[in-house]
């Protein structure tokens, strides 16, 4: 297995050199800093580019082209990371030697037509197609509240501070649907292969000079621009005053989300005592599960999460609405004993063995090394044996040292509600 990265100004190429798999995974991330008013066009836009090209009519003409390509595999998903909106397309297809010489070649074509050759008239995409996946995603976005677990999570982190990015909704909204038609999509189009990056991570068996070679014959369309030098963490200041905020729905049961940020935390500390120091406090088995569920029984779940990339630290449980002040306090009284150094040593050596074993096996799969790879090239983090030593290296002043730095910023209620006598007096 061997990691090589190359700069073409206009792209980089990230290659895992591995022969363990008998496909050829290509990634290809096109990202750009995120823009609240730019998220639903961009939707619309990636749908629009898989349903028609000048190469095929429709997606059944797709599937086909697909199928002919040994039932090579491509997928779009489009999502938020730091600072930047991404737009990830991936291809899955066999290696050549298990199937006709030029297989991968001609897959690559496939993904280019995709990107860089739809079907435009007069400077338009086709409105029909357009308001078709229009009308999809108006469905998605009304049909929210019909997931408690998902609603509660974009309305939490909506909450917790609406003038961050990390505020914005990824399902996109409904109010911007109407401005878009087939031409202020193509307008949009030509602005995102004009200004966003594009960066290729690629895992199997093949060379950095073919896949090079490969990459530059089929995606001659994306520009040469002047890459600027973002740093990708979110770095939003301290929210001083707790903000709560309740809400109800038609569910059984309830759902509390508290989030926190770390004050004047390092990045090594944000990487390594942070992450470390979440899996321990809310990471089955854990100390919360421990206390709130499995010892005082208020809750039917409880577990935290911890973005690096944004500095929050979310704490999400589901209880009985009459439980709210009981957990609420024991979660307060479980991070204190963290602070304290109140946990075993047990417990800390277990949740570091979980982030080595996780780096000590990230050739299990290719979405694992691509990760891997976006992480030392996005972060410029250092290679796998450096973090290994660093999380071995982690202890417990480091863990109580980080979580004193956590501070409360706010406080979301999913209330739910059965009859008219259970809403918020």
């Amino acid at each position: 297995m061997k990691f090589e990265t190359k700069d073409y100004n206009s792209y980089t190429i990230n290659l895992c050199n591995i022969k363990k798999f008998k496909t050829i995974e290509l990634y290809l991330d096109i990202k750009t800093p995120i823009k609240k008013e730019e998220i639903t066009q961009r939707l619309i836009l990636f749908s629009v580019l898989f349903h028609s090209s000048n190469s095929y009519d429709n997606p059944k003409d797709l599937c086909i082209k697909l199928e002919d390509l040994y039932s090579a595999i491509i997928n779009q998903n489009t999502f938020r990371t730091g600072k930047h909106i991404i737009t990830e397309f991936t291809l899955s297809c066999l290696e050549d030697k298990y199937t006709e010489e030029d297989n991968f070649n001609k897959s690559l074509s496939l993904l280019n037509d995709i990107i860089f050759n739809p079907k435009i008239n007069n400077n338009s995409f086709d409105d029909k197609i357009v308001d078709l996946y229009k009308e999809r995603l108006r469905i998605s976005i009304e049909n929210i509240k019909e997931n408690p677990r998902n609603y509660a999570s974009t309305r939490g982190i909506e909450e917790h501070d609406p003038t961050s990015i990390t505020s914005y909704r990824l399902q996109g909204y409904v109010e911007d649907l109407d401005k878009i038609d087939g031409k202020s999509l193509y307008s949009y189009y030509k602005k995102m292969i004009k200004t966003n990056l594009f960066d290729f991570y690629v895992v199997g068996n093949i060379t950095m000079n073919k896949i090079s070679s490969l990459i530059k014959k089929n995606f001659d369309k994306i520009n040469i621009i002047s890459k600027k030098n973002t740093n990708i963490l979110v770095n939003d200041k301290i929210i001083k005053k707790v903000k709560t905020t309740k809400e109800e729905l038609d569910y059984e049961q309830s759902i509390l989300k508290i989030y926190y940020k770390f004050d004047n935390i390092s990045t090594k500390e944000r990487f390594f005592a942070a992450k470390i120091a979440s899996l321990i406090l809310g990471n089955t088995p854990s100390l919360l599960f421990t206390k709130v569920r499995e010892k005082h029984s208020l809750c039917y779940a409880i577990g935290c999460s911890y973005s690096y990339y944004d500095n929050i630290l979310c704490i999400s449980t589901f209880i009985s609405k009459e439980n709210y002040d009981k957990v609420k306090k024991l979660i307060k009284e479980t991070i204190k004993d963290i602070q304290k150094q109140n946990f075993t040593d047990q417990i800390l050596e277990d949740k570091k063995n979980q982030v080595i074993n996780y780096y000590e096996n990230i050739d299990m799969s290719s979405n694992t090394l691509k990760n891997y790879m976006t992480q030392t090239y996005t972060l410029g983090l250092m290679d796998k044996e450096e973090i290994i030593n660093n999380v071995i290296n982690t202890n417990k002043n480091d863990i109580s040292k980080v979580m004193k730095k956590i501070k409360l910023e706010s406080i979301y209620f999913l209330e739910g509600v059965k009859n008219e006598e259970d809403r918020i007096k």
